[in-house]
């Protein structure tokens, strides 16, 4: 925690000061930590940025030197935090955090069973367990980006290769812009990885989603067969295959 010090020095006096800086030093405990400071032309006032976790600390300071100085007090924060609180969107894209992976999980499992487990067959629907796709979550960790505040994901994305691997968004954020956020990263994360041309497997009968992905520019070119790895083997699945053209993207960033 930040702390600005505006000092005011008894009866407009430096001197006590400054000759006890010189004989006893800052006098600051350990734990209290200064940062930078700046002294009026007159010598009469200074502002001063200390930094500690535990306020008793700053107190137990101030009093070593309130006999000679008046103080206020201005908890403060940086210019960049304040930045980035008042610009802050819930709808910003973002990389997963390890303390959100129960919470991924719950928004993967509870998505995809909504859309997809009466679309595929019974034995995969048995072995997506929501420890399954925590499981799978903390091995891809790295690659996962997310929308919502920290903690509280509401949405996420996957990518591999060329393919738009996952996305997937909680029923509360429908709606929201969470979904439309997460695939424009994607784009932007696959343009600048030189990909032209990037697709995505959308479950057959998902209407929904292919609602989605063709208002996002997206185009269906057909019926794939798509392989999917469980730990129970191998399922291959038709889907419909989208794809969209990327080299526009990639234009804008040249």
């Amino acid at each position: 925690m930040l702390f600005m010090i505006i000092e005011h020095y008894r009866n407009g006096d430096a001197r006590p000061v400054y000759e006890r800086f010189r004989a006893r030093g800052r006098l600051a405990p350990d734990g209290l930590r200064y940062v930078n400071s700046w002294v009026t032309p007159d010598l009469a006032h200074c502002y001063q940025v200390m930094e500690c976790e535990d306020r008793a600390l700053l107190d137990q300071w101030l009093a070593a030197w309130d006999d000679i100085v008046d103080f206020e007090v201005h908890p403060v924060i940086t210019s960049a935090d304040a930045a980035a609180r008042v610009m802050r969107d819930p709808m910003t894209v973002r990389n997963a955090e390890a303390t959100e992976l129960d919470r991924l999980a719950r928004v993967w499992f509870d998505a995809w069973r909504d859309a997809h487990e009466h679309l595929v067959p019974a034995e995969l629907a048995r072995v997506r367990t929501l420890e399954s796709f925590r499981e799978r979550l903390e091995a891809a960790l790295p690659a996962v980006r997310v929308v919502g505040a920290p903690g509280e994901p509401v949405g996420l994305s996957m990518l591999k290769d060329a393919e738009l691997y996952q996305l997937f968004v909680a029923a509360s954020a429908r709606g929201s812009g969470a979904a439309a956020a997460l695939v424009a990263d994607a784009e932007a994360r696959l343009a600048a990885a030189g990909v032209e041309t990037a697709w995505l497997a959308c479950a057959i009968g998902n209407e929904r989603a292919a609602r989605f992905y063709e208002k996002c520019g997206w185009r269906r070119t057909g019926t794939v067969t798509n392989r999917v790895e469980t730990p129970a083997g191998e399922f291959f699945l038709d889907v419909w295959r989208y794809e969209k053209d990327l080299r526009r993207l990639r234009g804008s960033r040249d």
